[in-house]
């Protein structure tokens, strides 16, 4: 007794759910997309945020990557507000540099 069935390939017109094989699952979602302004702000708060006058930079961008993160459900915003965070660190620093030759003229008369 031989099995005498031609063999099912997939260009036969029998469907291939009916011989056992699932069809394949639909692709996972992509991640949400890290914005760009954020990752930049938190590199240039890092990096050139430190010397006075060039605070503005991470600062600017980084509330401008905020609101692109939160206006379309992207990651990044926790960088966005680090860069937020240093751009003002080097804002209030700058203004303490410009301020405290002032003052100390003032206090040794």
């Amino acid at each position: 007794m031989s099995d005498a069935r031609p063999p099912i390939t997939q260009d036969d017109s029998v469907p291939l759910e009916s011989i056992g094989r699932w069809p394949e699952a639909p692709a996972p979602p992509l991640p949400a997309e890290t914005n760009w302004l954020a990752i930049a702000a938190l590199a240039t708060g890092t990096t050139i945020g430190w010397f006075p006058g060039l605070g503005m930079l991470p600062l600017i961008l980084g509330l401008f990557g905020h609101q692109f993160a939160k206006q379309n459900q992207g990651s990044g915003a926790k960088m966005a507000i680090a860069g937020i965070v240093l751009g003002a660190a080097s804002v209030i620093w700058a203004l303490l540099l410009l301020v405290a030759p002032g003052t100390a003229e003032l206090t040794t008369g």
